[in-house]
């Protein structure tokens, strides 16, 4: 079994959340979310940003379409 957990760079993880690329930065930065950082590079954990988009929808926010 493979144990290791997924991590998304900052533009996968704002392409697959519908953030933009920079608040998935902050949210590494203010560790809101749980990351690897690699000198400048932030890798963020798959498991944690979607417990985070979790907690976001039950208290009625979540990422604003672009463009709306």
């Amino acid at each position: 079994m493979n144990t290791e957990r997924q991590r998304l760079s900052v533009d996968e993880a704002a392409e697959a959340t519908g953030y933009s690329p920079q608040y998935v930065r902050r949210l590494a930065q203010r560790q809101r979310v749980e990351v690897d950082q690699i000198g400048r590079v932030y890798l963020i954990y798959l498991d944690s940003l979607l417990a985070y988009l979790r907690r976001q929808v039950a208290d009625g926010y979540g990422p604003r379409t672009r463009g709306a």
